[in-house]
């Protein structure tokens, strides 16, 4: 329940057992983002947080950059790769090459799953 009215956010602040403390904020309840949710665990050197904003896990460390890692893998690292290996092999790209990364990028984002991308596996679109 909200603390003031129905457009007012709350937070419940935890203390463990470990000294970290974790912090769990949900937006106004009937604000646009109510939906929202937001995890915030603070450590002695460095806070984790987990929102929806970021789609990923945020970890700032005092006095250095914060690192984020996403929910899910960055496939465009894989297709990079790959047509990196083959630049590199001498195989240049043609257009089944890129259909072929096409598809496999297609097929992931449909099935939500990873698709492994090697040279004789690449069949054309």
């Amino acid at each position: 329940a909200s603390l003031f009215g129905e457009n007012d956010a709350w937070f419940i602040t935890l203390r463990l057992a470990n000294d970290a403390i974790v912090t769990i904020e949900a937006l106004a309840s009937a604000g646009a983002s109510a939906r929202e949710l937001l995890v915030e665990v603070t450590g002695s050197n460095q806070v984790l947080r987990a929102e929806p904003t970021t789609q990923g896990i945020r970890v700032e460390p005092l006095g250095n950059e914060a690192m984020v890692w996403p929910w899910w893998e960055d496939l465009a690292e894989r297709c990079l790769a790959l047509i990196d290996r083959r630049a590199t092999a001498g195989r240049w790209l043609d257009g089944d090459d890129l259909r072929a990364v096409w598809n496999a990028v297609q097929q992931s984002a449909a099935t939500g799953k990873a698709v492994d991308l090697h040279p004789h596996q690449a069949q054309p679109g």
